[in-house]
């Protein structure tokens, strides 16, 4: 579809929902800038906010133990946690949890354990503001149109909700969660299938024909398409994916944008 054609088809839509990395905003920004932040400073935050820490990996210990598929998982071996209160018996488990943590995250990053604390320590950057979040000129514009139209904005992205919220609190032109309606993340379905877009459709009380995702993965295209909605491939560089595997997904999308400027009403001069 043409520019013109997809601009009619946002402005026609009741709702939007927009996937974060590579959307609107820049994968370089959380690979080469956010993340390493933490993991640089992952023992002070441990430390830090002991308490939140012990909190996470007490529910994500549960959490296994419910889920079968990972009873080989590191996280069954994970230490119990001391149920003296002796200073000395807390300290060691603290060096033990840290090390622990620091292990996972050179050899096992898609651990959830290590996702869990990589994402608590993200908010906390945040929110403390040791980095403010990024996001492309032309999504905080696309951002300030629909809310002049009254168009309600949802995320959908594989960061927590509470790190969704943070990021938008503290972004480097200010506080933009005004203009987010609700976050989601993958509690609700994993972006890669129906369950989750329909999910958020019908918490928004509209049609999946009347929703429009955008998302830089052709993959993410595919199960909106399937779930009903409309569905934008937002290509900033040329290069669709950094997921190799993706690229027999192009063109499925109903259409494509490098910016979007392309789509935003106001901007048309046809």
């Amino acid at each position: 579809m043409d520019n013109k054609v997809l601009r009619k088809m946002v402005s026609e839509a009741k709702i939007i929902i927009l996937d974060i990395e590579g959307t609107i905003a820049s994968i370089d920004f959380l690979r080469n800038e956010a993340f390493p932040l933490v993991e640089n400073q992952i023992e002070d935050y441990i430390l830090i906010y002991w308490e939140e820490v012990k909190d996470i990996l007490s529910r994500l210990r549960q959490q296994s133990v419910l889920d079968s598929k990972e009873s080989s998982n590191d996280l069954v071996q994970f230490p119990s946690f001391p149920t003296s209160e002796n200073t000395e018996v807390n300290t060691n488990y603290q060096k033990v949890v840290i090390d622990y943590v620091k292990h996972l995250m050179k050899n096992k990053r898609d651990d959830r354990v290590w996702k869990g604390i990589q994402g608590f320590a993200l908010q906390k950057a945040f929110r403390n503001e040791d980095i403010f979040a990024h996001l492309y000129s032309d999504a905080i514009k696309a951002l300030e149109t629909w809310s002049r139209e009254g168009k309600p904005v949802y995320t959908y992205s594989t960061g927590s909700r509470d790190t969704q919220i943070e990021y938008f609190r503290h972004t480097i032109e200010g506080d933009m969660s005004e203009f987010i309606k609700e976050y989601f993340d993958v509690s609700i379905g994993s972006k890669l299938e129906c369950q989750g877009y329909r999910f958020i459709c019908s918490l928004a009380e509209v049609n999946p024909c009347e929703a429009v995702f955008f998302s830089d993965r052709p993959k993410e295209i595919v199960a909106a398409k399937n779930s009903g909605l409309k569905a934008i491939l937002v290509d900033r560089e040329s290069k669709i994916s950094l997921i190799k595997e993706e690229e027999e997904f192009v063109g499925s999308e109903d259409g494509k944008i490098t910016s979007f400027t392309e789509i935003l009403v106001d901007n048309s001069n046809d």
